[in-house]
């Protein structure tokens, strides 16, 4: 919900990197149909295919948002202003070095890491 609102309304780009290809088509369909229940934004999607789905602003921005299996020798050169891990804890460590670490780099980057937890969870709740 988070990615298409971001795509709606700021001119952006955004990666999401999935565990797998599966997974990964699956979060870009869901961003898609959340995008196409917002009234009027059907009009404002210039291109959708299983990668990527580019949103026009007025003024003629864009917003891109791209979502990638994990495989760091496919990845290199991919990037966006905010950078989502959708279940982390299962990612590829070599992605995070590779391809995450470098973008982080970078002065306009954000990473949001998302996971499943595992066995007892010990947070803390505020």
């Amino acid at each position: 919900m988070f990615v298409a609102a971001m795509a709606l309304n700021v001119p952006s780009e955004q990666a999401i990197f999935s565990t797998g290809r599966r997974a990964s088509q699956k979060l870009l369909e869901l961003v898609l149909s959340l995008i196409m229940k917002v009234p009027g934004a059907s009009d404002r999607i210039a291109k959708s295919n299983q990668e990527m789905i580019w949103v026009r602003h007025p003024g003629g921005r864009m917003s891109k948002i791209s979502s990638y299996p994990s495989c760091a020798k496919t990845l290199r050169g991919v990037g966006g202003d905010i950078v989502y891990m959708e279940e982390a804890a299962f990612m590829d460590l070599e992605v995070f070095y590779q391809v995450i670490v470098p973008l982080l780099e970078m002065d306009s980057c954000a990473l949001i890491c998302i996971s499943t937890p595992q066995g007892k969870c010990y947070g803390f709740f505020f």
